[in-house]
């Protein structure tokens, strides 16, 4: 597990003993040919059958989806084909009723030919510090595997976290690009994103410019704030801080990924290892970004 992007959870105490077992009544099944979709735990690491990876406090588990891909065109030109045969043979156009039996219809015969397309979203339950990492930026998709972990356990106290009411993040953001001095470990980069706070909301985006440089500069003079931002952690992991905490762009640096070993014996050692790695500097991370920002649960997840 390397992720490439980071949306916390604040956790509550859980019991992860029997955490594979209950994992297996969660399982991925193949989707059906009448489905649409289907969604459960797929194994974390290649090469091992279990659900959960788990190092002392520490679990790996990851979401599996199957999804059938049929576009909506394909879709529409189906139930044309078919309003117009019923057109043709009674003069008259089909209504509401019939044509909800139509759709209903072609995305039953369609479904069977669909291509399917599956995704996989992993995560990290640290039940020692108190958070779960998922591996995305999107909180909807974060939320879905949180949700899926809650109904699959009957319980899973994860509530996404967001910035205590007094230190937004494009506040906070703003005040460390306009100068105001980082909490230990943390070092601005080079990349940043200004919005206008505004009914127009334009938006400015700087690449591979630190934001003490003059035209970012101007820009923080001028009333714009902090909706992105670039940052390192203690040399050791770099990563875009969003306006609702989500980690972006995520990378562990050589600092931190020198400690690998490169003699393992295959794919599932590596990927064992940089599990370790992974989980500990999230642990570090997690802890730090709390003090930063006072995180607190937020309503949205209750």
């Amino acid at each position: 597990m390397m992720f490439r992007n980071v949306t916390f959870f604040r956790l509550g105490p859980l019991h992860t003993d029997n955490l594979e077992s209950r994992l297996q009544e969660g399982a991925l099944k193949p989707v059906a040919l009448s489905q649409m979709s289907s969604c459960g735990f797929v194994p974390p690491i290649p090469g091992d059958d279990r659900l959960a990876y788990m190092q002392q406090d520490v679990s790996g588990i990851t979401l599996g989806t199957q999804s059938r891909l049929l576009p909506a065109s394909v879709i529409a030109d189906k139930i044309a084909a078919e309003v117009k045969r019923i057109e043709q043979e009674t003069g008259a156009r089909p209504g509401r009723g019939t044509l909800r039996n139509i759709k209903e219809t072609a995305i039953a015969e369609l479904l069977p030919k669909a291509f399917i397309i599956s995704t996989q979203v992993d995560a990290i339950i640290d039940t020692r510090a108190g958070f779960v990492a998922v591996d995305t930026a999107s909180r909807t998709v974060a939320e879905h595997l949180v949700s899926y972990l809650r109904s699959t356990l009957d319980t899973c106290p994860a509530i996404p976290v967001t910035a205590g009411a007094s230190l937004h993040p494009r506040a906070r953001m703003t005040m460390w690009a306009s100068g105001e001095a980082l909490p230990q470990g943390f070092q601005l980069s080079d990349s940043i994103d200004l919005v206008d706070p505004g009914d127009n909301g334009a938006t400015v985006k700087m690449r591979h410019h630190l934001p003490q440089c003059d035209e970012a500069q101007t820009h923080l003079e001028a009333g714009k704030v902090v909706d992105r931002l670039a940052l390192t952690f203690r040399d050791r992991c770099s990563f875009v801080l969003d306006n609702q905490l989500a980690l972006r762009k995520f990378k562990l640096l050589d600092a931190a990924t020198d400690s690998l070993p490169t003699d393992t014996d295959s794919l599932a050692d590596e990927l064992r290892a940089r599990f370790t790695l992974m989980s500990g500097e999230l642990r570090e991370l997690y802890a730090a970004l709390t003090d930063a920002f006072v995180l607190i649960p937020s309503k949205s997840g209750q």
